[in-house]
């Protein structure tokens, strides 16, 4: 007897002492199952028979006030770790691939603030749908901003029409009809062929509403509208008065639309998940279905994404919708290791009350810190300005784009880390896989190929199983622009390794003392063809706060397909050069060689669209000295394929060089002791 008192108090001891050492992070938090709070039935819509080219074309008149904009600051206020710099991110992508993503294949302008803006940031969400509808037989992309919607022909960016919330909604006899505040989000449904819009509104903001409006038809411009007001604190999924609906994000599933909010009162109390039934709207009734994740009993509760199906193929029959979370272990409170949630939202819109949510199931991944500067908005650096930029990198960036292949189903979706401790933004990715089994990282990544910062990212997959990302990007020494990097799905886990290739330069950086940039940007699929990726977000023209946005499309090339080859034959590397040079070039490729283009020191001179591909240069436009020539070839993908080489000019002409000096300076030995500044050597004659 005593023996065995003996091995049992030792058995107890080493279980003890197992759990003692055993890291941390292996205690996760059970997934809970979480009930439907309150439910709303039969709302009737108002039905808006209106062709949105006859409303008003004129910008919005209200700015909102940027005290009234408030966001996760609650997040924010975490215990921050400090990590030695060989702590940091295990899976960031230090190089820039030798490849070349493919060029743009349309890009246009979108709205601007100017005219059509409410505030900063713009909050810029767009999609695309389907080609040849309506009665236009066209196919549009629809952009929205705080606090417009603009739609443009995809064929050619052309804007079909462009109109402020408050005069798009109407009937509701809500704020909805006059007082929407922004927060907005468009979807195409392919699955009912419909279009999908939501904001804010609100006369009182302890009072707020969430506004929807669901196209009658496919028909976006002519085929009318049915719009509906949900008053937010009668379904916010909590008893607690006076909350605000923040930061509301909506995926697109086979049964339904899933909206997620961060529910604010003093500070963030925990998101609100409604699931919307799209069938019984598509005839003009909404049922709902409220549930509450209290961020007391929940760390991951704070900014969840729906997932967003754009497959061709729905998610299978049956299926919940996923909604997803990122935890960095150093906020605590119950994470305890850098991790995905996922979570599931399961209705029977025959039985609305018997729906479920259920999770967290917590996910690990590769190391990551999310705490940029503090989570300070004064963070990215932009070029010619004091100002830093907002990261926003305490939340997972919209949409959760899903994507059902068959045999697998993915998620993809991004956030911002701080890629090597030195508050450098990079954007982490991730291909997450089986969300309603085993949810599995299938693959993850950091793309911080540079000094420069990348933040703001949205990301998704086409039909090959390829992956795109778009972001910002910025430093000291760059306006912010728009950028965007892919890989093929048979490259090597981990990287976009197919490059990255510019949608919109930056013209100027944003002053604006908010700090405040995106909130959010989106990167779709195009359902005509499934591998047309069409990107929006911010940018600026010139340096002030008006801000302008792009929308643009492209595509990776079909399986085998490879990029041009291209060679200058004429002049050579090394050459000296003058008068009339005619550079040559020799182009081929597999599928065909669309054109070349010629470019002199890195600026654009001439296109040549038919072979013998040349350009003749007039090389005493120039100074003497070295310059580089450089041939783009472009296939029918938009693929390219580049050739450089340098060449010396000798014409006789020798470059202007301009000394600044103050009123004080004016004598020899003054613009001796400049130029000798400027590292030249000078001798007096």
């Amino acid at each position: 007897m005593e023996a065995l008192k003996k091995s049992s108090r030792m058995l107890l001891g080493l279980l003890l002492l197992g759990f003692l050492i055993s890291p941390v992070w292996a205690i996760k938090p059970r997934p809970k199952i979480h009930r439907p709070v309150k439910i709303l039935r039969n709302y009737k819509a108002a039905v808006r028979k209106i062709d949105v080219r006859r409303l008003r074309k004129i910008p919005p008149g209200r700015i909102i006030p940027f005290s009234k904009r408030q966001r996760i600051i609650s997040l924010r206020n975490r215990k921050f770790r400090l990590l030695k710099r060989g702590d940091y991110d295990p899976v960031v992508q230090r190089k820039l691939p030798s490849l070349l993503m493919p060029a743009p294949l349309i890009s246009f302008e979108g709205l601007d603030y100017a005219n059509w803006g409410a505030g900063v940031p713009p909050d810029t969400n767009g999609d695309v749908g389907r080609s040849n509808v309506g009665a236009q037989n066209k196919g549009y992309y629809i952009q929205t901003v705080n606090t417009s919607i603009g739609i443009f022909d995809k064929s050619d960016g052309t804007q079909v029409a462009a109109f402020k919330f408050d005069d798009f909604f109407d009937g509701t006899n809500t704020p909805c009809d006059n007082n929407n505040n922004g927060d907005p989000v468009v979807l195409y449904d392919r699955y009912l062929d419909r279009w999908i819009i939501t904001d804010f509104a609100w006369t009182n903001q302890n009072d707020p509403y969430e506004c929807f409006a669901m196209s009658k038809s496919n028909d976006p411009v002519s085929g009318g509208w049915y719009m509906w007001g949900v008053k937010f604190n009668d379904y916010s999924g909590t008893n607690t008065p006076n909350v605000f609906n923040d930061y509301p994000k909506m995926g697109v599933w086979d049964d339904g639309y899933y909206v997620t909010f961060n529910d604010f009162t003093s500070s963030l109390i925990g998101v609100t998940v409604w699931a919307l039934d799209k069938n019984s709207m598509s005839n003009g009734n909404m049922n709902l279905v409220a549930f509450f994740l209290d961020k007391n009993n929940d760390p991951y509760a704070a900014s969840l994404l729906p997932a967003n199906a754009k497959s061709p193929t729905p998610p299978p029959s049956g299926s919940p919708n996923y909604l997803v979370s990122i935890g960095d272990d150093a906020w605590g409170g119950g994470i305890n290791h850098d991790s995905i949630a996922v979570y599931k939202c399961d209705v029977d819109w025959s039985n609305p009350s018997g729906a479920t949510l259920t999770g967290p199931t917590v996910v690990n991944t590769a190391a990551f810190d999310s705490n940029m500067c503090g989570y300070s908005r004064n963070c990215i650096p932009q070029k010619d300005t004091n100002v830093g930029l907002d990261s926003l990198s305490d939340r997972a960036m919209y949409s959760a784009f899903y994507w059902n292949y068959g045999n697998h189903e993915t998620i993809v979706f991004v956030h911002t880390v701080d890629a090597d401790g030195s508050d450098h933004a990079g954007v982490r990715w991730y291909e997450l896989r089986d969300p309603g089994g085993t949810p599995t990282i299938y693959q993850q990544g950091t793309y911080a190929p540079d000094s420069n910062h990348r933040w703001l990212g949205s990301g998704a997959c086409d039909s090959n199983g390829n992956i795109a990302i778009g972001f910002s990007i910025s430093s000291s020494d760059m306006y912010p622009g728009v950028r965007y990097a892919g890989r093929k799905a048979s490259d090597p886990l981990g990287e976009l390794t197919q490059g990255e290739a510019t949608l919109q330069a930056g013209g100027g950086s944003q002053t604006h003392s908010s700090g405040r940039w995106g909130d959010y940007s989106m990167l779709t699929i195009d359902p005509d063809d499934d591998y047309t990726f069409w990107y929006t977000t911010e940018y600026y023209e010139t340096t002030g706060t008006n801000w302008h946005t792009i929308i643009g499309a492209f595509k990776f090339a079909p399986p085998g397909d490879n990029p041009p080859n291209v060679s200058i034959t004429n002049p050579h590397n090394g050459d000296t050069v003058s008068g009339t040079v005619t550079i040559t070039a020799d182009a081929s490729d597999d599928n065909g060689v669309d054109r070349v283009e010629f470019y002199i020191d890195g600026v654009l001179k001439h296109t040549d669209n038919t072979a013998p591909y040349s350009y003749d240069w007039d090389s005493t436009t120039v100074g003497d000295g070295n310059h580089t020539i450089e041939a783009k070839a472009y296939d029918t993908a938009n693929q390219v394929g580049t050739d450089q080489i340098t060449v010396t000019t000798d014409n006789g002409i020798h470059p202007m060089l301009v000394v600044d000096l103050d009123g004080n300076k004016n004598s020899c030995t003054d613009i001796r002791d400049e130029l000798q500044n400027k590292g030249y050597a000078v001798n007096y004659v």
